[in-house]
């Protein structure tokens, strides 16, 4: 009887590619080939609009990042360690840009609420794929009709001297009305 192949840690214990990792294990995203008999279209996802295609949205995203071997990118907060090899730290950076990719590129009708509540998309961001999604879980499904009776009374009676500045203000005020319509 053949012994079964070693466990890899739990994801998110080690880093990739440190000592502590079991030898030979890698995420789903590092050994994968690709073929060209089977192709999988990424356009499938559809716009994220906000918590009414919530459910929807995020099973597309789901079934596209498990297709791609992605999926380890959103579920744990994944890290390489230092003393990985320079082919392992480059084929990490591709899978870690191609799953933030694949959010960002289907979020575009909800990047003004992400915004308004303090998640930046700049060309200096760090392009982290699990931030990305815990602040798409965290701020998305979090209005609900009674929620958005209250937003629109507080919408009503904005002052702007209970900010701290205009851009507070301007900041609360914009998210507001993104959410409200």
């Amino acid at each position: 009887m053949a012994n079964p192949p070693p466990r890899p840690p739990p994801l998110g214990s080690a880093p990739i590619g440190s000592p502590q990792a079991p030898n030979g294990w890698l995420p789903k995203f590092m050994t994968m080939k690709t073929t060209q008999s089977v192709k999988f279209d990424i356009g499938q996802i559809q716009q994220l609009q906000g918590h009414q295609n919530w459910e929807e949205w995020k099973s597309e995203v789901a079934m596209t990042m498990d297709y791609y071997g992605l999926l380890d990118f959103l579920r744990v907060d994944l890290k390489l360690h230092v003393s990985a090899s320079d082919e392992l730290k480059e084929t990490f950076r591709q899978g870690r840009l191609q799953a933030y990719a694949i959010l960002r590129n289907h979020i575009k009708p909800v990047i003004p609420k992400l915004q308004a509540c303090g998640h930046t998309f700049d060309e200096f961001s760090d392009r982290d794929p699990h931030a990305l999604w815990l602040a798409l879980k965290k701020i998305i499904p979090a209005v609900s009709e009674f929620s958005k009776g209250d937003m629109v009374r507080e919408f009503h009676s904005m002052d702007q001297e209970h900010y701290d500045d205009l851009q507070a203000y301007f900041t609360r005020y914009n998210w507001l009305w993104a959410t409200i319509k």
